[in-house]
């Protein structure tokens, strides 16, 4: 009965070990969260996932296109099936102020390789995948950074409707 977010548990590592050093401010999308290590739920390490309370306005701020999953928990794709995967890479963040930060989204398309009760894994060489931009993904792009962003997979019903569901949360990127 609770709404939260996910998000991989090392980029709550990673906000914590900056806010040590320097100021830093978290945001979920456009909504700039001041309290957001008062929010976390819980954290896994060995499962690499974080859950943030979006209570308390949290969720009415962030915009009436954002709407809680009612399916839980997610649905592994299958292997060998289609997969879509999304984030915002390290290499395409900007900083064009103090604590303004512009980000650079990234989809990419791709074939889920191996699927485990714990782990998704995606190998795409530049001919079978597509992102949604007209400029083509460079060779080796490095989509490190994309950490806490979705895996989509598309499901159909044995009527043949199909839908697409959240799968699981992107943890680590390789180039």
């Amino acid at each position: 009965k609770r709404t939260f977010g996910i998000t991989a548990a090392h980029v709550i590592d990673e906000y914590v070990a900056t806010k040590a050093l320097r100021p830093i401010r978290a945001q979920i999308s456009n909504v700039v969260v001041d309290d957001l290590l008062e929010r976390v739920i819980d954290r896994s390490k060995d499962l690499d996932l974080a859950t943030i309370d979006l209570g308390d306005g949290l969720l009415e701020a962030l915009g009436p296109s954002v709407s809680p999953l009612t399916l839980w928990p997610p649905t592994p794709p299958q292997e060998g099936r289609g997969i879509m995967l999304g984030g915002f890479p390290g290499c395409e963040r900007r900083e064009p102020a103090t604590l303004e930060g512009d980000f650079g989204l990234c989809w990419a398309i791709g074939i889920a390789r191996r699927v485990t009760h714990d782990q998704i894994t995606w190998i795409a060489p530049p001919d079978e995948f597509l992102i949604a931009t007209d400029t083509p993904m460079p060779r080796h792009f490095d989509f490190g950074g994309a950490s806490g962003g979705p895996l989509i997979a598309p499901f159909e019903s044995k009527s043949g409707f199909f839908t697409h569901r959240l799968a699981g949360i992107v943890s680590e990127a390789q180039p």
